[in-house]
Formats: structure tokens, sequence, C-alpha cells
């Protein structure tokens, strides 16, 4: 069993992406299949046994075996809603194959389709729009981050907790807001005690949303398992102190750490994929530091996405990188994340 890097080529929005597998220690593409038109978003399932792909150009979300990338199951969605055809979905996975995706509206909303039976059982839609989506690992726990607007709208954005314990998300609370609305491509992303959310440039208390604990100086689009290390678009942080550890100079917005915690992956235009060696960079816990939850079996996976060609070559990827101990966070136009299985 080696520790794998799951990532998403999205093409060029008209024709097939794909689903590849790579080796988390080196990059190099070791499992690679096709996927439908412009996949933007993908989730391991709760107990990691299935990975789902959402195709915004396809208007389908597919279920693949992750250890095979095999297409089990393959499902369409409609959103009438969509402002644009173009405007990337999301995806997030809760209990007994409940997924919740984005619509791409103006304000977008979130469906709830159960996708074994392939149909609709439930929806939000607040007005406000939601721009991303992350689910804590006891299935109970939607966070979202506001979005009204693809380029004119409005640029307040604040995250808000919803109660997902029936089909129907239910608001609970909200944090205050900022004008950070843009970019769009911003995930949410939890430590792994789940104590703490981050989004944009803000690190929330996840019990009390109207506790800021700490803001930074860029945009975060990767956090470390024990939530000590966070990293920006340029920067990385120390999360207690909101202090700058040290300046990757090249921006990226497609990152994710490694299984082990001992590598960052970081993938940015005309540098292509880059891998830096933690050790370097600032200490932090393994993937142990947090006890492992008895039904989270796929605890210490990552995902990121990628748009583009190949990641491990020079192409145009934009996107996020992320851990799929907590494989709910929302990545942007296409998926990237870690996990172990079988070398393909």
């Amino acid at each position: 069993m080696n520790p794998l890097v799951y990532a998403l080529n999205a093409g060029d929005g008209n024709t097939a992406g794909s689903l590849l597998e790579l080796d988390a220690s080196t990059g190099t593409v070791v499992g690679e299949v096709a996927t439908g038109r412009y996949p933007t978003g993908m989730t391991f399932g709760r107990y990691g046994a299935a990975l789902y792909v959402i195709h915004t150009g396809s208007r389908t979300i597919a279920r693949h075996r992750p250890q095979t990338l095999v297409v089990e199951d393959q499902k369409p969605i409609t959103t009438p809603g969509t402002y644009n055809p173009s405007n990337p979905l999301h995806l997030a996975a809760g209990r007994d194959e409940l997924l919740y995706f984005t619509d791409g509206a103006r304000a977008p909303m979130v469906t709830v389709l159960d996708f074994a039976q392939g149909q609709v059982v439930g929806s939000y839609n607040d007005g406000e729009g939601v721009g991303g989506l992350a689910i804590r690992r006891e299935v109970n726990d939607l966070y979202v981050w506001r979005q009204y607007g693809w380029g004119a709208g409005n640029v307040n954005s604040y995250v808000t907790h919803l109660d997902i314990r029936e089909t129907t998300p239910v608001a609970r609370e909200s944090s205050l807001a900022s004008w950070r609305r843009d970019p769009f491509d911003t995930p949410i992303l939890f430590d792994a005690a789940e104590r703490w959310v981050f989004n944009k440039q803000q690190m929330f208390d996840t019990r009390d949303l109207s506790l800021v604990v700490n803001q930074f100086r860029e945009n975060l689009y990767a956090v470390s398992l024990d939530g000590s290390v966070a990293s920006g678009s340029t920067r990385v942080f120390n999360t207690q102190t909101a202090r700058e550890i040290t300046n990757l100079v090249v921006e990226s917005s497609v990152q994710v750490l490694s299984t082990d915690q001992k590598r960052l992956f970081r993938w940015a235009p005309g540098s292509g994929l880059v891998v830096h060696d933690m050790a370097s960079i600032a200490s932090v816990a393994g993937p142990d530091s947090v006890p492992v939850p008895a039904d989270e079996p796929c605890w210490g996976r990552s995902l990121c996405s990628c748009r583009g060609r190949r990641p491990p070559r020079r192409s145009s990827m934009t996107s996020t990188m992320r851990t799929a101990r907590s494989p709910w966070h929302r990545l942007g136009p296409t998926r990237l994340r870690t996990g172990s299985g079988p070398m393909v």
C-alpha cells in the first residue's frame, strides 16, 4: 500500500477530463482514467470506499473505486438556476450516499442528492449563495461560505454552519461578514480534531463562529492535520500567532500536505508541481497526533484538484489541494487529494 494523491485534470472545459493518482512522495502519475467533461470537484464518501467526482461540463456525478479508479456508477444532475454553464460546481459527501452540490447560480444553492437512488431529496437556498462547502466527519454539520455573484454582486462573505441531520439543511449560525468574497477558489478547511474552521483569511472556532481565532495576510489553501500551520497563496503561517513562517514566492491556489505531513504539494502556472520538504518550513505533528475515529478509516487521505494537463508537467491548473482526513473540503475548479491505496 502506497500513499497517493488524487487529482483532477479539468481539460479545456469542452472535452473529457481525467482522474489521476500521483505518488505522494514525488508527484509522479501512477494511474489515470477518463472522466466526464470539465470535472470541478471530488470528495471521498464517509468510509473512504468511494470517490465522487462532479462534472460541470457533463452535469453528472460519478462514483469511482479509489483503489482502481474504475467508475462504479454515474448519475445525471440538473441545475436549472445556473447563471453560466461554465461556473464550477462543488461537491461534499454526507451519510448514506447523500451528496451536496452547488448549482453555479448567481447566488448558488445547495442540492441534496441521494446518489444510490438518483433522486433529489432536499435543498438549501437562502438567497445569499454558497461558494464552497465542507462536512465534518460525523456528517451532522455542513459549513459553507457565502458567495453572491460571479463578478458583479456583493463582496461580503461569511461562513455559515448548517445542521444536516435531516435531508433539508437548516442554518444554525454565521460568522461576521467581511469584504472577502473574491477569489472564488478558496476552500473550507478543518484541522483533524475539527476545533477550527478556516476560510479565506480567517480562522474560526467551529463551536462558535462568532469567535475569530486569527486572521492572516493571505487566503488559505492548505492546513496541517494538527492545525498549527496554514499555507496561503505565497506564505506559510503559524496559525496560533498568525505570523509568517516563510514566503514561498510563487503564488499557488492548488495545495495539499501529504498524509504523513512531511511534504507540501503546490502547483502554479508556469512552475508546475513543486514538492516542499516540510522539515525546512515548520515542524508539524504527524497523522496520529489526534486519535483516529473508529468510523473514519479514510483518515489521512488527501485530495487536491488541478485544472489543466497532467500535474507533474507544466500546465494551466487552478485549484486547491487538501488532506483527506477531511475529504469534505471545497476545492477550486478542479481537485486534488492524497490517500492510501495500491499503485495502479
